[in-house]
């Protein structure tokens, strides 16, 4: 049985996570990612995700914002 061989599962997964900052969280601090970031607490600092940056309802970010998507 061969658990980590399987086929079609060779890509990044990191590509498509989804991180989540949430309500009622205090980051400070500068936040990287590969994938995205979702932020419904808040940020005090720089977010950088490869892929999206979503800020929900009530979410803030109280510095700069590095993304393909916003």
């Amino acid at each position: 049985m061969a658990i980590f061989t399987e086929k079609g599962h060779g890509g990044p997964e990191s590509e498509g996570a989804l991180s989540i900052i949430g309500a009622g969280m205090r980051v400070v601090g500068d936040i990287t990612a590969e994938g995205v970031v979702k932020i419904e607490g808040t940020v005090v600092g720089t977010v950088r995700a490869g892929r999206q940056v979503l800020v929900a309802k009530g979410g803030e970010v109280e510095g700069d914002v590095v993304t393909r998507e916003a």
